[in-house]
């Protein structure tokens, strides 16, 4: 994922940053599953 992050929930606010990283999710039964995250937050103001 390569994704901004503004002050609000609208994509022309102001930026203040990226978040970057990526997510993994695996499961052998309905029931249960793994997940792997990494993140990195990048601020620019």
């Amino acid at each position: 994922m390569n994704n901004p992050r503004t002050a609000t929930p609208n994509i022309n606010s102001t930026l203040m940053g990226r978040a970057q990283g990526l997510y993994a999710m695996s499961s052998q039964q309905n029931k249960y599953f793994s997940l792997l995250m990494t993140l990195i937050y990048v601020f620019v103001s």
